[in-house]
C-alpha cells in the first residue's frame, strides 16, 4: 500500500498497535524473568538441603555445572559460579520477608546477583529492590548507587515494593527484555495466552504464529502473585 493512500487514522492506529506490542513483549519478558529466578532460587535451595543435611560438598556442585551444561548446551546459566551464586541467593533471602522475596522476582538475574553479593545486610538488600524497581535502574546505574553508598546517604527504610511493571522505555525494561538466558521457544501453543491481552491486532498476531517463534516464553497469567519462594 502506497503511503498517499493510506486511510484515515491509519498513522494513530499503527502508534496504537505498535504500543500494545511492546506492552505485550514486556509483560512477557517479565513472565519469564520470574520464571528463571524461581528456578534459581528452587536449585539454590537443593544445593544448600543437600550440602546442609546429606553433606555434600562442593565438588558435586562443581559436577553438576558440567553435567547441566553438557544437557543444555545452549544455556549460559548453569556455569559452576552460578551455582554459587544461586546458593548464595538462597541463603541470604530465605529468613527474608515474603514482600522482599516477590521484589527479587521482578528484576533480572543480574541486578539480583549485585545486590545479594554486594549489600551488607538485609536491610540495604531491601532498599537497592525497591529502588531498582522504582526508579527502573539499568545494571550499570545500580552499581554507580551502591558503590557510592546511597543507602547511608538516604537512610530511608523499606515499607513496601510497587507491582506494576518496569516502564517499557526504561533501561530496567529493555535489559529485561534483552536478558541472553531467555531462551527462543516455538510459539505455536503459547502464543494464544499472549493473544487476550493484545486485543485489536489479530492480523498482526496471525502473521507472527506463521513464522513459529518468538523471543519469549509464557507461564499463566503475568498478573498472577508471587509465591515461588516458600
Amino acid at each position: 500500500m502506497k503511503k498517499d493512500i493510506l486511510p484515515n487514522g491509519y498513522t494513530d492506529w499503527l502508534e496504537s498497535v505498535k504500543s500494545k506490542i511492546r506492552s505485550a513483549q514486556l509483560k512477557a519478558a517479565v513472565q519469564v524473568n520470574t520464571e528463571l529466578i524461581a528456578l534459581y532460587w528452587d536449585l539454590g535451595r537443593q544445593i544448600t538441603e543437600k550440602q546442609e543435611t546429606e553433606g555434600w560438598g562442593n565438588a558435586v556442585v562443581e559436577r553438576l555445572a558440567a553435567d547441566l551444561r553438557q544437557a543444555f548446551p545452549g544455556s549460559s546459566g548453569y556455569s559452576r559460579s552460578n551455582l554459587f551464586y544461586m546458593r548464595q541467593f538462597y541463603r541470604f533471602y530465605r529468613e527474608a520477608p515474603e514482600f522482599v522475596q516477590q521484589a527479587a522476582g521482578q528484576i533480572p538475574w543480574w541486578h539480583n546477583v549485585l545486590i545479594f553479593s554486594k549489600s551488607k545486610n538485609m536491610v540495604e538488600a531491601e532498599f537497592y529492590l525497591k529502588s531498582t524497581l522504582e526508579h527502573n535502574w539499568a545494571r550499570s546505574v545500580l552499581t554507580i548507587q551502591m558503590e557510592t553508598n546511597l543507602h547511608q546517604r538516604q537512610g530511608k527504610s523499606v515499607t513496601n515494593f510497587s507491582k506494576t511493571l518496569p516502564k517499557p522505555q526504561s533501561d530496567l525494561a529493555q535489559q529485561t527484555l534483552k536478558d541472553p538466558q531467555h531462551v527462543v521457544i516455538d510459539a505455536t501453543k503459547e502464543f494464544a495466552r499472549l493473544e487476550g491481552h493484545v486485543k485489536g491486532i489479530g492480523d498482526f498476531v496471525a502473521l507472527i504464529k506463521k513464522q513459529g517463534k518468538f523471543s519469549a516464553c509464557f507461564f499463566g497469567s503475568p498478573f498472577q502473585k508471587l509465591r515461588f519462594f516458600r
